[in-house]
C-alpha cells in the first residue's frame, strides 16, 4: 500500500515473493561478499571461534527467508538467527551506551 507513481492517488500492488526476490538480489550478493570478506581478514583465533561456534545473525536482515543458509554455504561454518534478532540490536546498542 502506498501511492501510486502514475497518479499519486493511494493504491495497493500485489507481488509475487519471485519479484521481491529478484530485486533484491543485488544487494543481497553484496551483503554475502562483505560478510565473506570480513571472515577472510578476521585474526586466525577468531577464524577458529567460527569454525568451532559458528555465527549468530541479528537485526532486520537476519529475517530475510534462505539469507543464514546462503551465507552459511559461503563461509563452510554454521550461521544461525537468533531467537529475537530486531531485540538483540536494541539490547547490543543499550549494552555500547552503557558501557
Amino acid at each position: 500500500r502506498g501511492r501510486l507513481i502514475d497518479s499519486g492517488l493511494p493504491g495497493e500492488v500485489l507481488l509475487k515473493a519471485e519479484e521481491i526476490r529478484l530485486a533484491i538480489e543485488d544487494i543481497v550478493s553484496t551483503m554475502i561478499t562483505t560478510v565473506v570478506a570480513c571472515v577472510a581478514e578476521a585474526p586466525p583465533d577468531l577464524g577458529q571461534d567460527l569454525l568451532e561456534l559458528g555465527a549468530s545473525m541479528v537485526g532486520g536482515g537476519s529475517l530475510l527467508a534462505g539469507l543464514s543458509t546462503r551465507i552459511e554455504e559461503r563461509v563452510q561454518f554454521p550461521v544461525k538467527v537468533v531467537d529475537t534478532p530486531l531485540e538483540s540490536v536494541v539490547r547490543g546498542a543499550g549494552q555500547c551506551l552503557e558501557n
